[in-house]
């Protein structure tokens, strides 16, 4: 059941990887703050905090260089992304678990970190 008001989780992704929220972010410092125009992180909702989770891993995975980037069709089907997230995390760390992907985390996630 979907609340009035709430945003879906497939539609969080496909906001996240806008243009124009791309933009955005890389305008606002890559900083959440003046994104959302607040004062402290502590006064993001939990929709904004998953909205930037997003946001960070599309703004990554489009500014590795050319021959590792995913195309953009990949970027924009997010079953295709989350397979070439965790077969680029996987050739990256030499992690072949094929367990991982940036939106299901196991328990073991804190082993394939993402710096930014």
């Amino acid at each position: 059941m979907v609340r009035r008001g709430a945003v879906g989780f497939f539609a969080l992704r496909r906001l996240a990887r806008n243009q124009f929220v791309q933009l955005r972010w890389s305008e606002s410092g890559r900083c959440g703050l003046p994104m959302f125009q607040t004062e402290t992180a502590s006064d993001f909702s939990y929709v904004q905090l998953w909205l930037l989770h997003w946001i960070q891993v599309y703004s990554w995975a489009s500014s590795l260089g050319e021959r590792e980037k995913p195309t953009q069709e990949v970027l924009e089907d997010d079953a295709k992304f989350d397979a070439w997230h965790r077969n680029y995390i996987a050739k990256i760390t030499g992690d072949t678990r094929a367990g991982y992907s940036p939106s299901r985390k196991t328990a073991n996630s804190h082993k394939n970190v993402i710096k930014f």
